[in-house]
């Protein structure tokens, strides 16, 4: 079996898609919910960079109801993709 392991910095810094880049992987929870990652499966208040941030909770759907396939085509879903990849293009042509 094999394991992909990531060590994240304990020091927060600024950068247009966290690691878990939600606009390629889905979070999957215990009761089987899809969201775009845990931070927006759980929502709710946080910090960011010494500013206080309330995270939306965005929920695609559950993989016991619904084929992931599905899920990963989503409205809701493609809507995030989308979203994450603009962001990247942005931050790429802010420091062209």
């Amino acid at each position: 079996m094999k394991f992909k392991i990531t060590a994240f910095s304990f020091t927060a810094d600024e950068q247009p898609i966290c690691d878990q880049n939600p606009g390629k992987s889905m979070f999957i929870s215990y009761d089987g919910t899809v969201s775009p990652c845990i931070n927006l499966a759980l929502g709710g208040p946080s910090e960011f960079l010494g500013s206080p941030v309330h995270f939306p909770t965005i929920r695609y759907g559950n993989v016991l109801e619904n084929n992931i396939d599905n899920l990963w085509e989503s409205k809701t879903c493609l809507s995030y993709r989308i979203r994450f990849q603009n962001r990247d293009k942005i931050y790429g042509n802010v420091l062209a």
